[in-house]
């Protein structure tokens, strides 16, 4: 039994240096922070005021649906704007009569002023405000246009998606349909070249007279300002309005800024929407690099090229070696994600770490991570 007790005690100083050299091991591989691979979200929102429109092949999205970048994912009703440009049309109707009505004004006020000089300004005058009027009238048309050419558009690949799937024998009336849409469809698109050459030679034109009519050598006419003012100030409104419209038109069709999954649904069709509010969340599948964060009680300084180790967090033999890309100028507060208490407010050094090629970690996943530099300075690791 003594015997026994000496082998023993023997046996504690080889125990106990393997003990010690043990928890020296596990010391050196416990991370020294946890870093969050970068996940990108975004939240599509509302180009314009308007009713959410139901999708032209009667899908709508369900969430975790891929979408491509620059892939429409909703549209916009717009019969809400065709109704502004009839309103428009009829507004420029009204201007054009008022600019006629001040044109046969001053020629009756100032007939007997210097005639020739006082007709030579008015007319300029008149072919300028004439030529905006145009101008904005080419303007309202290209407006029009472009909303008919989208709506013949959706309706074309509707039409010619029910080609593809219909039966021999409705096939002849369904391409039909598709040939008569796309022919419409191809007439605006025309009609919309011609119309943009012909908005540029109406600019130039305008451009001239109003050249013309600021080269005219002033005469003591003080009456023709005033009674042009009210005019060209209600051009000039007529002129923003349509700008709005086309921005709104602009605005019909919401695309995806990015490659991604939808992840979540913030608007349906039917749901009346205004400039700025969400419809879509989308969620990358791409990351770049990983952030974490040093607090000021780890005495590693890490700088840009040192050496870091990336292991996942559900195996620790998973792990590849990267370089430190960035250190932040300053501490700030930690993500409630990389806190080693949730309920207790940290401060970090951010540090932004370079992804490694060979690891696929999702976005938004918590690696952890071991910096390597210089003497290999050791900071507290988290338990």
């Amino acid at each position: 039994m003594r015997q026994h007790d000496k082998h023993d005690v023997c046996q504690l100083p080889t125990f106990g240096l393997s003990l010690v050299l043990w928890m020296w091991q596990q010391d050196i591989t416990s991370p020294h922070a946890l870093g969050e691979v970068e996940a990108i979200r975004a939240i599509v929102a509302s180009g314009s005021d308007g009713l959410l429109a139901e999708p032209h092949d009667g899908r709508r999205w369900e969430l975790f649906n891929s979408v491509e970048q620059g892939q429409v994912i909703a549209r916009l009703d717009a019969r809400l704007l065709s109704l502004q440009l009839v309103t428009q049309h009829a507004e420029l109707e009204r201007l054009k009569a008022e600019v006629d009505a001040a044109a046969a004004k001053l020629t009756l006020d100032f007939f007997n002023q210097q005639r020739d000089h006082l007709h030579e300004t008015i007319r300029l005058a008149w072919k300028r405000e004439q030529r905006r009027i145009l101008v904005l009238e080419k303007q309202v048309q290209l407006a029009s246009d472009r909303v008919l050419v989208q709506r013949l558009s959706a309706i074309a690949e509707r039409t010619e998606k029910l080609f593809r799937q219909s039966s021999p024998q409705l096939r002849a009336a369904s391409e039909l349909d598709a040939i008569s849409t796309r022919l419409a469809h191809d007439e605006v698109a025309q009609r919309i070249a011609a119309n943009e050459k012909t908005l540029a030679e109406e600019q130039r034109q305008l451009d001239l007279a109003a050249g013309g009519f600021d080269d005219y050598p002033d005469l003591k006419m003080p009456e023709i300002a005033p009674l042009l003012a009210p005019l060209k100030a209600a051009i000039t409104t007529q002129a923003s309005r349509i700008a709005e419209v086309q921005q709104q038109i602009d605005g019909l069709q919401i695309r995806a800024p990015f490659a991604g999954q939808v992840a979540a649904i913030h608007a349906w069709p039917g749901q009346r929407l205004r400039l700025g509010d969400p419809v879509m969340t989308l969620a990358s599948e791409s990351r770049r690099y990983i952030v974490s964060y040093l607090r000021s009680d780890q005495a590693l300084r890490p700088q840009a090229g040192d050496e870091v180790r990336v292991r996942l967090r559900n195996s620790a033999t998973v792990a590849a070696d990267t370089t430190v890309e960035h250190v932040g100028p300053q501490f700030e507060p930690i993500p409630p994600q990389q806190l080693r208490d949730p309920r207790i407010a940290e401060w970090g050094l951010p540090v932004r770490v370079s992804l490694p090629k060979n690891l696929q970690p999702r976005p938004g996943e918590l690696v952890e991570l071991v910096f390597r530099h210089g003497d290999r300075q050791r900071a507290d690791g988290i338990r």
